[in-house]
C-alpha cells in the first residue's frame, strides 16, 4: 500500500521495508536509510536472512504464487525470525451457513487470487521451513448489515468487548472457524556449533 502501517509501528523498528505491486497504490517509491516502500511483489523479492520480521497482512490471497512468497520470506529472515500472515479464512462458520452470502463476498473480492484456511497456510509455512508458533482464529461475531450498523452507535469499547467475548466463545466451540486468522511462525535458529 502507501505505507500506512508503518505509521503504526514506526516508533518499534529501526528499518521498515514495504513492498507494493501495484505503482497506483503505491505513488512514488521511497528509499532512505531506515525506511524504503518499493515497487514489487514477494515472489521477487531475493534478500537474505536480512530481516527480523515478515508481516503479510492481507497478502498471501493476491499472490500468484504464494508457496514461493512465503520462501522468500523464510529466506529473508535472520535465524530466529518471525513471519506474521493475516488473512480472512475460507472456512469461516458463517460462510459455511450463509453458503450464497459466502459467494457473493467472493465475487466482489475479485482480485484475491486464492482463498485459504489455517491449516492450508500453515502445512505451506511448515513446507518451507517454519515452526508454528500460534494459530488465532478471530472475527467470529457477523451480524447481518443492519446490526452492524446499528453496532456502530455503541462505544467503541463496548464493540471491542463484545468481539472479545465471541471471539473467546468461537474458539472453544467453532475452532479455526473465525472470519480471518493470525498465523505466527519462526525460523529455525542456526544450530551452536561446539
Amino acid at each position: 500500500g502507501r505505507g500506512d502501517f508503518y505509521k503504526e509501528i514506526k516508533e518499534l523498528v529501526k528499518n521498515y521495508t514495504g513492498i507494493e505491486p501495484s505503482k497506483k497504490m503505491l505513488g512514488d517509491e521511497i528509499i532512505q536509510d531506515d525506511f524504503k516502500l518499493m515497487h514489487g511483489n514477494g515472489e521477487d523479492f531475493d534478500e537474505k536472512e536480512s530481516y527480523d520480521v515478515c508481516l503479510l497482512k492481507e497478502v498471501l490471497d493476491h499472490c500468484y504464487d504464494p508457496n514461493k512468497v512465503i520462501k522468500n520470506c523464510y529466506d529473508a529472515l535472520k535465524p530466529d525470525g518471525i513471519i506474521i500472515i493475516t488473512l480472512s479464512n475460507k472456512n469461516a462458520y458463517y460462510k459455511l451457513i450463509f453458503k450464497k452470502m459466502a459467494e457473493k463476498l467472493k465475487e466482489e473480492h475479485k482480485d484475491h487470487l486464492h482463498n485459504f484456511s489455517p491449516k492450508e497456510v500453515i502445512d505451506m509455512m511448515k513446507n518451507c521451513g517454519f515452526i508454528i508458533e500460534e494459530n488465532i482464529s478471530m472475527n467470529y461475531l457477523k451480524l447481518p448489515i443492519f446490526l452492524e450498523k446499528f453496532l456502530n452507535k455503541f462505544p467503541f469499547k463496548f464493540i471491542i468487548k463484545l468481539n472479545d467475548l465471541f471471539d473467546g466463545i468461537g474458539k472453544v466451540l467453532l475452532k479455526d472457524k473465525g472470519g480471518s486468522f493470525i498465523l505466527i511462525g519462526r525460523k529455525e535458529p542456526k544450530s551452536e556449533e561446539i
